[in-house]
């Protein structure tokens, strides 16, 4: 039988300590509320509050939910691309994006109005963020002992998430983290001169782990421009599956037309039960794992 799960379970899986564990679960000062949204979202996952009456039926009653097809769909929706330059309908990952919201906007027979508005990427997570710890645990298990992140985590939630699911395995695995700042805050616009001023054959990691597919291109690409080859000199990881003509040793495979669908399934689910308590869904994704791409001799 499986026991109840412990502070220092949360703490591991997380790579923080049991302190903050410790008063971030009791609702106590000392955390910030970032630290604390990934404690609590960790601690949920591991199943800590199973027992717990915050998740029993004292919150709500589920008799009282509504299904969205139970209720009528009329009206517009309105669909926001915040970064027009990289969220548009052209996008190889936003279009098919799109294409499952509207798709499913469709079949519910509700309008459309698409807006571009140049702000922070701050559009919807539902990726599991454990795709990103199984190709950290994968690269691991190959023997590679040394990593830079690559991506801005301040661009978007899903960037941070990944950061969290990379330092974790990590931590959790007692190797040391000698990440570059500039590498994990710097805007995609900026990439090339930032990561030709950090980077130098001296300080070469073995592994170059990135947010997404478009870092693990630009990577590459600045990689060649210094004269540095991949695979043979170090390996990059992506996250997405965008592109299938570029030496990414990993990546992840993400279904984008069902994040769209999901995305209005749970918004009118939402309008359907506007006082239930807020959900998070998150869907699996397939990470894809290219050998011939692997770290090689010479």
């Amino acid at each position: 039988m499986k026991t109840k799960v412990t502070i220092q379970e949360i703490a591991h899986f997380t790579g923080l300590s049991k302190f903050a564990v410790s008063r971030a679960l009791s609702g106590k000062s000392g955390v910030s509320d970032q630290t604390r949204d990934v404690i609590l979202k960790a601690a949920g996952k591991l199943g800590y509050f199973k027992d717990n009456s915050m998740l029993s039926g004292e919150l709500y009653n589920s008799h009282e939910l509504q299904e969205p097809k139970n209720t009528r769909s009329s009206g517009t929706i309105l669909i926001l691309f915040p970064n027009v330059r990289y969220q548009n309908q052209d996008s190889v990952y936003w279009g098919p994006v799109f294409n499952g919201i509207s798709s499913k906007l469709n079949q519910k027979g509700i309008n459309i109005l698409t807006l571009t508005e140049p702000s922070a990427d701050q559009l919807f997570t539902l990726l599991n963020p454990d795709a990103m710890r199984e190709i950290m645990l994968y690269l691991l298990r190959k023997g590679f002992k040394t990593f830079q992140f690559v991506g801005n985590i301040g661009d978007a939630h899903s960037f941070y998430e990944r950061w969290i699911a990379y330092t974790s395995v990590l931590m959790g695995h007692g190797m040391e983290i000698h990440q570059i700042p500039e590498l994990s805050n710097q805007a995609l616009d900026e990439f090339r001169q930032t990561f030709t001023s950090v980077i130098s054959e001296d300080n070469l990691p073995e592994v170059f782990v990135c947010a997404n597919d478009f870092y693990g291109l630009y990577t590459i690409e600045a990689l060649e421009s210094m004269g540095i080859r991949v695979p043979d000199q170090c390996v990059v990881t992506g996250f997405d599956n965008l592109y299938d003509n570029i030496p990414l040793l990993a990546t992840v495979n993400v279904n984008k037309e069902l994040l769209g669908a999901r995305a209005v399934d749970q918004m009118l689910w939402r309008i359907a039960n506007p006082e239930s308590n807020v959900e998070k869904k998150l869907i699996l994704a397939d990470v894809i794992i290219r050998e011939q791409f692997g770290r090689h001799s010479g």
